[in-house]
């Protein structure tokens, strides 16, 4: 994408990929890998359904669509 635009040599990139050292660290986040804890993954715990919800109410095809788009 990015040699069609024309801007490939590039010196550097900064890519911001959303997740934080608190999400991670925090359990009830559901972002660990470390340590156990519900699976929510939402950016905003209040708002939303969870990955749990989400998985819940998706089958097996539309979970596959979800994750390749």
């Amino acid at each position: 994408m990015l040699d069609r635009l024309g801007m490939i040599p590039l010196d550097g990139l900064l890519i911001d990929l959303g997740v934080s050292s608190p999400q991670l660290d925090r359990p009830e986040r559901g972002f660990s890998f470390r340590n156990d804890g519900p699976l929510d993954m939402r950016m905003d715990p209040t708002s939303g359904e969870s990955a749990a919800e989400l998985l819940r109410r998706v089958d097996e095809v539309e979970l596959e669509q979800i994750i390749r788009d």
